[in-house]
């Protein structure tokens, strides 16, 4: 799983655990983490993350709002 793209400054994603591994028809958790310093930047932040091996099976928008 890879987190990219990130737009904005002062926010990072991080998402845990890095790797997972499924048999079929399995499922897991994930933890998406948001962590922004004390001067990040006021608006709006994104980044991707994919979920894959070789080419992302799926992905997902994660989004954060800096007031």
């Amino acid at each position: 799983m890879t987190i990219f793209d990130t737009k904005g400054t002062g926010v990072a994603f991080t998402v845990s655990p890095a790797s997972v591994t499924l048999g079929t028809n399995g499922s897991t958790t994930v933890t998406v983490t948001m962590t922004a310093t004390k001067a990040a930047s006021r608006g709006n932040h994104q980044a991707w993350l994919n979920i894959g091996t070789g080419g992302a099976v799926a992905h997902a928008a994660v989004y954060t709002l800096v007031k």
